[in-house]
């Protein structure tokens, strides 16, 4: 991670952003490692801390944003997903995934 991290600053321009989303290891612990993909246990502390070591300005840090898995017997139809996104105190109940939103630090 360090190296994508400092990577990604060294591309960015001056105020660049990066946005960065991941299952959140501290609020589904069991789950998190049911996918094959899972090789760093990341939280929403633990990524922030990453950024911030590497050297960006973290903006905005939602803990819980969208479900976990996209794998769900509901819906996921256009207008639903619009109606979620619109509605931040759900994110709470159904949120699994973090949302990390760095800024590269513009020198003067």
């Amino acid at each position: 991670m360090d190296d994508v991290l400092k990577e990604a600053l060294r591309v960015l321009k001056p105020n660049g952003r990066y946005v960065a989303m991941q299952r959140n290891i501290h609020y589904e612990p069991g789950k998190y490692w049911d996918y094959y993909d899972r090789v760093l246990p990341l939280s929403h502390l633990s990524c922030k801390e990453a950024f911030e070591k590497a050297g960006f300005m973290v903006e905005e840090l939602i803990p819980k944003f969208v479900p976990f898995s996209t794998s769900s017997r509901l819906p996921q139809w256009p207008i639903l997903v619009r109606l979620y996104l619109a509605f931040p105190p759900i994110w709470n109940l159904l949120g699994g995934q973090f949302v990390l939103i760095a800024r590269k630090i513009a020198n003067d």
